[in-house]
């Protein structure tokens, strides 16, 4: 993340399971196809930023397929 301010930390979910929680800025995590989940016909996951309170500051989802590789 390039401006961390507010946020305490990072849950990746994919299929409603937790599969990282990144405690620590700058919030990098590495993921593999493996770890996913198939959702909707894709393997997607999600990335919650939390506040301190574990309150969703911002919520994305991403498709495997269309990340670069």
């Amino acid at each position: 993340l390039s401006d961390s301010r507010g946020i305490d930390h990072v849950v990746v979910t994919t299929g409603g399971e937790t599969i990282r929680t990144v405690e620590e800025p700058p919030f990098h995590f590495d993921l593999t196809t493996d770890e996913l989940a198939t959702v909707n016909g894709d393997e997607q996951f999600a990335v919650e930023l939390k506040d301190a309170d574990g309150n969703t500051i911002r919520r994305y989802i991403r498709r495997a397929d269309l990340i670069p590789g």
